[in-house]
């Protein structure tokens, strides 16, 4: 729907590169979370999601006031390459030291961001919160 493809068109340019990888995550969390109620996810997780990556963008742009960034969605991508996912990656992709960022859901019209990683033994995905 317009309201969705809007939202995240604005967090993550290009969007026409990155709608493929970010609209399918986010139809991932639309299942698994909220069990196709769009409405649901919008009000409870796109939306505080907004709010979220708006202030990691405008925390990591701050130091940089007035400089012209090479892509336009830093931090968040860099161009087709999304840096802040919205649902897990396969965890057999992962390699050990490998790490990846993860907005999630956490509680009722909130969002949080964790950062995910292979687990010593290499058997599970760790999920560590950021404050």
């Amino acid at each position: 729907d317009a309201a969705v493809q809007n939202t995240l068109s604005g967090l993550f340019p290009p969007f026409e590169v990155t709608a493929p990888m970010v609209l399918s995550q986010l139809f991932r969390v639309l299942e698994s979370k909220y069990h196709g109620d769009g409405l649901c996810c919008l009000l409870d997780f796109l939306i505080p999601l907004k709010r979220l990556l708006e202030h990691i963008r405008q925390a990591a742009c701050a130091p940089y006031s007035g400089h012209v960034f090479l892509h336009e969605g830093w931090p968040l991508c860099l161009h087709e390459k999304v840096s802040v996912h919205l649902s897990p990656l396969n965890p057999l992709l992962l390699r050990p030291g490998d790490f990846y960022l993860q907005a999630e859901p956490c509680g009722e019209q909130s969002a949080c961001l964790v950062v995910k990683c292979l687990s010593e033994d290499l058997t599970t995905v760790e999920k560590i919160s950021i404050p």
